[in-house]
């Protein structure tokens, strides 16, 4: 319940701090209420469609932030550095996940990687925009940096430190996505 409701905050924040409605802030309030959603799918441990559905609204989620990120961007030094952390983040993280990856995850683990890195490239790219828009870069790394502990804690092993440190970067990660909006 309190997942749920940290989650809603984020949403709640967002919708506040979104002081104008154009397709720029459409998206990104988009990908808050995906990420909330996701957060919602998530709860049932150990349930395979109920993980499966979280990763495709999370999927929906890390696409709506770029989309975002592309309408407000401009190419720019932090797009960049934004692209060369994306391939960071990415390359290992798929080689780290890749030998414990099984039946159908083979196929939807890659694509959600590279979901991740868009929104990170973007997340550069919209950085430009204004003064503080750098919150954009942060919160998406964040918020690929959090769902390697997601990905961790379900492929490959399963332990309470993923949780502790993956939900407060998840969380962090959301409200300087949020706070982003003020610019």
């Amino acid at each position: 319940m309190f997942k749920s409701l940290a989650s809603l905050a984020f949403v709640a924040l967002a919708f506040t701090l979104t002081g104008q409605w154009n397709s720029f802030h459409v998206w990104m309030i988009a990908g808050f209420v995906f990420s909330m959603l996701g957060d919602v799918l998530l709860l049932p441990e150990k349930n395979q469609t109920a993980f499966i559905s979280g990763m495709a609204v999370f999927g929906l989620a890390h696409t709506s932030f770029a989309i975002a990120f592309i309408l407000a961007g401009t190419i720019n030094t932090w797009f960049y550095i934004s692209l060369v952390t994306a391939l960071f983040l990415a390359i290992p993280s798929y080689l780290w996940l890749k030998p414990n990856l099984k039946e159908i995850y083979r196929y939807l683990v890659p694509v959600y990687v590279f979901l991740i890195a868009v929104m990170i490239l973007f997340s550069g790219y919209a950085a430009g925009r204004a003064s503080g828009s750098y919150l954009f870069f942060g919160g998406a790394l964040l918020f690929g940096i959090s769902d390697l502990f997601v990905a961790r804690n379900q492929f490959v092993k399963k332990e309470f430190v993923n949780k502790m440190i993956g939900l407060p970067l998840y969380y962090i990660a959301q409200l300087m996505l949020a706070l982003g909006l003020i610019y």
